[in-house]
């Protein structure tokens, strides 16, 4: 049975010219990738950056849109948008640094489409090295002009993507940044980040509808001695530190939040007030999630609604301790991050004025249907890294990543439980390309909302079920503290309509 993902409301009260010439479609190399001994080196500060040129997330309340060149909406189902990648001068907090950027911008700008558009992206390379783009959770074509990471386009090259959405794409916060093997965490680090919106049935709730939209992107920075910007102790939302955002008595707002951290998790908490979870990073859920905290690893991203109904002030919005390994790092201590020992400041939110009719919360969202048992094996993956006297060896299954290699074939409309073993001291959030996923309760269950990041705890392991919808081709799937996946830990996913002759699945 093929189980496309809904994406309805409950019911309830609640063209660019092609370029001249383009990269090489079916190539991909390592590239300029840093050696281990660099990565250990530099530690977790591959890379990292934010220009002040993202003028809209400063200057504007972010739910009155940015201006003219700070975002791409869709018009008569096509979303068309230029985007160029940089390097060069910016600002990173206030400070001067080299960054790397689309457009100048950082965020990069937003895009804005609906289920069932097409996607157009005039791409040109200005960086003094290759890149690409990656299409965040998109549930689209991985080959040809699509979401395809094997692509490498040349420093000085133009490249034209486009892609459809499917009409039952769900709605959800999305994002893009670069995605070229061992150069990843330094350009995505470096300030390449934009978030992609797909909005369908779930916008469309009246409760919803009402509330003043924030977009957010979460990142830390701080810069080296030889001014480059990399990862720091600087938190910061669209590129600010603790930004003020505005609440109405009686008001609702949504809050967009995506990690777009290399290696930083955040542990979010709001003052007095519940968080009210309505999305995760696949889409829309059955019904909103009241929590006084939300974990949110590298790449995920959550959808989270704030009811004004405290007295006036201002609450801050806060990031809580998290240990993302165990205490225990002596053979490893080298990939030991700093602990973060107490509470820190993201952003404040403030209350002004009073909402003309106060607007409630939706109970009933979209549908989510669990998917059905699989239709074949588990399999089963292993994430592991081992020291050696040189380094890092940083695998999944005995096997650093090669893009020569396929390392799971899969079936198209055939449906699978995954087993990922963390057997290191820290965690591993693990991204799968193309397809959302379920992740699997202790009962065995689903959970009722999509995913595309699993964060695997230190030396445990968790199971998702996913199906392998409409698009035959290559993928990946990787850790995505994304010096982990520059460095050997990703591995090649190959979907087929069907497998050739004596072809056994691996």
């Amino acid at each position: 049975m093929i189980k496309r993902p809904t994406s309805r409301a409950l019911p309830g009260p609640a063209g660019l010219p092609h370029p001249p010439h383009c990269a090489r479609l079916p190539q991909m190399v390592r590239g300029s990738s840093l050696s281990r001994r660099q990565f250990l080196a530099a530690g977790s500060s591959l890379a990292g950056a934010s220009l002040a040129g993202g003028i809209y997330w400063t200057r504007h309340l972010w739910g009155q849109g940015p201006p003219s060149g700070d975002r791409y909406a869709s018009k008569g189902g096509l979303l068309e948008a230029p985007l160029e990648a940089r390097f060069g001068p910016g600002q990173v907090i206030g400070r001067p640094a080299n960054v790397f950027s689309f457009n100048g911008r950082v965020p990069a700008p937003l895009l804005e489409a609906r289920a069932g558009d097409t996607i157009r992206i005039s791409y040109t390379n200005l960086l003094p090295e290759v890149s690409n783009i990656h299409y965040h959770g998109l549930h689209v074509d991985p080959t040809g002009r699509g979401d395809n990471v094997f692509l490498e386009i040349q420093p000085g090259e133009p490249f034209l993507y486009e892609f459809t959405l499917p009409p039952y794409h769900p709605a959800g916060t999305f994002w893009y940044h670069p995605h070229v093997h061992g150069s990843t965490a330094r350009q995505l680090g470096g300030g390449m980040v934009g978030m992609l919106i797909v909005r369908a049935a779930l916008d469309d709730i009246p409760e919803i509808a009402a509330a003043t939209e924030y977009f957010m992107i979460l990142k830390d920075f701080g810069i080296r001695p030889d001014g480059s910007a990399g990862p720091g102790p600087s938190l910061t939302v669209n590129g600010r530190e603790n930004p003020t955002l505005t609440i109405q008595q009686g008001g609702l707002i949504r809050l967009r939040i995506l990690n777009a951290s290399i290696d930083r998790y955040f542990r979010l908490q709001l003052e007095e007030h519940p968080l009210h979870q309505i999305g995760t990073d696949g889409g829309g859920l059955p019904q909103r999630v009241a929590m006084d905290e939300l974990l949110m690893a590298p790449a995920e991203r959550s959808d989270i609604l704030i009811l004004g109904d405290r007295p006036p002030g201002s609450y801050r919005l806060l990031t809580l301790p998290y240990q993302s390994q165990i205490a225990d790092l002596a053979l490893m201590p080298e990939m030991a991050t700093p602990a973060q020992t107490a509470p820190q400041v993201l952003a404040t939110i403030t209350y002004q004025g009073r909402a003309d009719r106060t607007v409630g919360l939706p109970d009933r969202l979209v549908t989510v249907d669990p998917l059905p048992p699989p239709t074949l094996p588990l399999r089963t993956f292993e994430f592991h890294t081992t020291a050696l006297p040189g380094g890092f060896v940083f695998q999944i299954n005995g096997k650093d990543f090669d893009h020569h290699r396929v390392d799971t074939e899969v079936l198209l409309d055939t449906i699978e439980d995954w087993e990922i073993t963390n057997s290191d001291p820290l965690d591993h959030p693990v991204h799968l390309h193309t397809n959302s996923f379920q992740i699997l309760g202790a009962d065995g269950q689903p959970e009722h909302a999509w995913r595309d990041i699993m964060n695997v705890r230190a030396q445990t392991s968790r199971r998702f079920r996913v199906q392998f919808l409409d698009y035959p081709g290559r993928a990946v799937y990787h850790c995505h503290r994304v010096a982990h996946g520059d460095l050997g830990m990703m591995a090649v996913i190959e979907m087929q309509n069907s497998f050739p002759p004596r072809a056994r699945m691996r």
